[in-house]
């Protein structure tokens, strides 16, 4: 990665990266793809899939994988209340006939992370979000049923500097791509 790069990270809602793009206000942004950002100029960084997230030391751990069922008696903690097309609610609950009777919209996945492995509830995430919680015993993942549910990430961007445009996207798409944990647990 080149050092010399100046990088900001800032935390914006997922309904306000597009606009904050559009206007400057944001250079780049990373999220899984989806029909909403179709517009947006981006290259794709690497294949992911969403997993069920438990409390390690929870009674309600189920063994194996998980099916729909499994979160309906839980607190489920949502990363947005409105179904994102091609996520958990389209393609796990909805199949299912299945809603959890109580969800917590919390729009950070750190904070998610957070309060499942305090007992407050499971969610379901993507599986790079939550590797390092997984691999530090912070919480338990499990693999959902039927799955898997797919999502590829990309970057998104729209950088004023044309001279240095293509450095920078290089740059950060190399650095991500680091990032991404080598074994994603399938086997």
């Amino acid at each position: 990665m080149d050092r010399d790069l100046k990088i900001e990270l800032i935390r914006l809602a997922n309904r306000d990266l597009p606009s904050a793009l559009l206007s400057g206000s944001v250079d780049l942004f990373i999220a899984p793809q989806e029909a909403e950002l179709d517009s947006l100029a981006s290259t794709p960084l690497f294949d992911d899939r969403l997993v069920g997230v438990f409390a390690p030391s929870g009674a309600d751990v189920p063994s194996g994988t998980v099916g729909a069922q499994v979160f309906e008696a839980l607190r489920y903690l949502a990363f947005q209340y409105h179904p994102a097309h091609g996520f958990e609610y389209e393609r796990f609950f909805q199949p299912a006939g299945i809603v959890p009777k109580t969800i917590n919209r919390v729009e950070s996945v750190s904070a998610i992370l957070a309060m499942v492995n305090a007992g407050y509830g499971a969610s379901i995430l993507p599986a790079w979000c939550v590797a390092d919680a997984a691999a530090g015993g912070r919480v338990i993942v499990r693999e959902l049923s039927p799955g898997p549910i797919d999502l590829s990430w990309s970057l998104y961007g729209a950088l004023k500097d044309a001279e240095n445009r293509q450095h920078v996207m290089t740059a950060t798409v190399v650095a991500l791509r680091e990032l991404r944990p080598r074994d994603d647990g399938r086997g």
